[in-house]
């Protein structure tokens, strides 16, 4: 039989673990905390390729093609070595045959030197004792090592492996037992009656078997013969047995036994036999009216058996073959038998499924773990582009709409609050020579305050961008990014001119205080005119300076209260402030250009995204190679299973 096919899948699966590898890990990640991660993925992925690779040179060396594999295991003292005994005879196992050529050879030659006389008891006695060798005695396990035995059946051959018995120091025989399981297409486990499996035992077949090998339970009864039996008391041996037989049918041991298995060993588990193996291998172990049991030793006592079990049926052999059941088993091997090639198959291709599915899990729990890594980090710098995109559209936002006013107000505010002090001060009644003074001293200060106004608003507009950023990136880890410094970016505040707003609002003044105009007649006009002594900041200056000389006229002569005086100043204040506010916003905007400003903003939050993008490009191609690992892996068992014998 050919197995490429299954190796070449098998090879495939092995590729595609590499791939993953080579693929996912080849760039380097973006700090401590991910390159531990990745680095994690990566040694467990490496572990599970070595796992792998040993897997397949195991199975290619160890898995049997040509001869149908049988292994029996179980715990100690369980009877495995005298089931195997029995069906040696049987089969006419070939040691067993080799062994009775040698023999008939030496008896043909002592006849032929007429040796044959003198010896002729003793040589009967060796010609025949051949079975039994491999039988414990029950206080160690007997069977250290797998040993195999050949067996025919209609011209095709089978072997039975009997495997170190599962008990609490079997670790030195681990490697041992899982190699004959793992030429075993067909498994026996053995126990006795006298207890039942324990989840720890079951834990230790499921660990062996792997879930891709046939399972039979056989419970081997204990049931001895007497020497002398009194059958008016004891009844006969024939019936003890048949009530035994139905206890441990209906016994808590045999439905715990079979339910164990099935649930460790799922839709490999074939149903269960119960037999007296002793009681079969004394049956079989009788040929031409002499015993074949090699003579007793290490208090074994089989030969003593053997007399009771032909004194309890009178030497009936047969009905001792058929009473104890050893046809149960024989039925099973000789129904594999018959489709011997189509089962070897489809057995082998269990196995390499369930190694397959071993790995599927693993790499599949792998992948659950990766990804729920990846996720986080993921979502991390997910959130970092999108308070970066936030963050942008604000300052956009900001400096398209309110930047301006609010810098000019600020610093028209501040100029404001000082008028109305001097307004307090002079109790309303303010003189020309008052707001000359006042013009004077503040007329350089305006545009100052202006300049700083935008300077420490776009600052503020900027630092804000940041601290969205470093908000972002906080709620992620520290030093997950490193964000470009936004005071590290150079930006140009606007210097606004003040001589360009000076006719315009020279106009305004006047056509704001037109409604006054048969009061104050020309002052407002007239006091536009003393701009033209500020040449810096210009004629805007000596317009509000000249509106508030007329204001102060007309309030004087408006109003006899103090209190009303100076309430009437300081609203006459506010409307021309305000006034001129809107001139200059109007004048500041004409000229400014923050396309530039944006520019460079927009560049930064870029770099930040990009460099997200980055990152998470990284760990979507890790989560998408862990994702196509587990897929390929799941369609080559889906193809092995479709695959049927012939195909292969």
């Amino acid at each position: 039989m050919d197995n490429k096919k299954i190796i070449n899948l098998y090879g495939e699966v092995k590729n595609s673990i590499s791939d993953a590898l080579d693929n996912s890990f080849a760039q380097s990640y973006n700090n401590k905390e991910e390159n531990d991660f990745a680095k994690n993925i990566k040694q467990a992925l490496e572990k599970l390729n070595v796992s792998y690779k040993h897997e397949v040179k195991e199975l290619e060396k160890s898995t049997e093609w040509d001869k149908l594999c049988i292994s029996f295991f179980g715990e100690t003292n369980a009877g495995k070595s005298t089931v195997i005994e029995t069906l040696r005879i049987i089969y006419n196992e070939d040691k067993r045959l080799h062994r009775i050529k040698r023999r008939r050879i030496l008896l043909i030659a002592l006849k032929l030197f007429n040796w044959w006389p003198s010896l002729k008891s003793k040589i009967v006695n060796y010609m025949y004792a051949i079975d039994g060798d491999i039988i414990g005695t029950g206080r160690r396990d007997y069977t250290q090592d797998v040993t195999g035995y050949t067996l025919h059946y209609k011209n095709k051959d089978f072997v039975l492996y009997d495997v170190p018995g599962i008990e609490g120091n079997e670790k030195k025989y681990e490697s041992v037992i899982q190699k004959a399981i793992n030429k075993a297409h067909l498994v026996f486990f053995i126990t006795g009656d006298t207890k039942e499996i324990e989840p720890a035992t079951a834990e230790k077949i499921k660990k062996y078997l792997r879930n891709d090998t046939d399972v039979y339970s056989i419970i081997n009864l204990h049931l001895p013969p007497k020497k002398q039996r009194d059958a008016e008391i004891d009844g006969t041996y024939q019936d003890e047995l048949k009530r035994k037989l139905k206890k441990i049918e209906n016994s808590v041991i045999r439905t715990n036994t079979e339910r164990t298995l099935t649930e460790k060993m799922g839709n490999n588990y074939k149903g269960g036999i119960i037999l007296n193996g002793k009681q079969a291998f004394c049956a079989c172990a009788f040929k031409d009216g002499i015993t074949t049991i090699v003579p007793d030793a290490n208090d074994k006592n089989l030969r003593e058996d053997q007399s009771k079990f032909m004194n309890e049926y009178s030497s009936d052999t047969n009905a001792m073959k058929q009473d104890c059941r050893i046809e149960d088993i024989v039925k099973i091997i000789d129904d594999h038998s018959v489709n011997f090639e189509s089962f070897i198959v489809e057995s082998n291709k269990k196995k390499f499924v369930a190694r397959l599915k071993e790995t599927y899990d693993k790499v599949s729990v792998l992948k659950y773990d990766a990804e729920r890594e990846c996720e986080r980090f993921i979502d991390g710098y997910q959130d970092i582009r999108n308070t970066a995109t936030r963050a942008l559209n604000y300052f956009k936002s900001y400096i398209n709409s309110s930047y301006i006013e609010e810098s000019v107000q600020d610093a028209m505010s501040d100029m404001l609050q000082k008028m109305y002090k001097l307004i307090e001060k002079k109790e309303g009644n303010l003189k020309e020579s008052d707001c000359n003074n006042f013009f004077r001293t503040q007329k350089e200060q305006i545009e100052e305050d202006i300049k700083d106004a935008l300077e420490k608003n776009f600052k503020e507009a900027a630092s804000q961008f940041e601290n969205h950023i470093n908000e972002a990136i906080r709620r992620f880890g520290n030093d997950i990014i490193k964000m470009q410094k936004i005071e590290n970016v150079q930006f140009s505040i606007p210097q606004p001119d003040m001589s360009d707003i000076a006719d315009a609002m020279k106009y305004r003044l006047k056509d704001f205080f037109k409604k006054d105009l048969w009061r104050i007649g020309g002052l407002a006009l007239s006091g536009a005119g003393l701009g033209s002594v500020f040449p810096v900041i210009g004629n805007i200056i000596g317009a509000i300076g000249g509106a508030l000389l007329g204001l102060v006229l007309s309030i004087v002569m408006w109003f006899t209260s103090k209190k009303k005086r100076i309430e009437k100043a300081k609203e006459k204040a506010r409307k021309i402030f305000r006034d001129a506010e809107f001139q200059i916003i109007g004048e500041i905007r004409k000229n400014f250009t923050p396309e530039e400003w944006i520019k460079q903003m927009t560049n930064c939050s870029e770099t930040i995204k990009d460099h997200c993008d980055n990152e998470i490009k990284k760990f979507r191609l890790l989560e998408t190679n862990m994702q196509t690992l587990v897929k390929f892996i799941d369609n080559k068992i889906k193809k092995l299973n479709n695959t049927q014998y012939g195909e292969l």
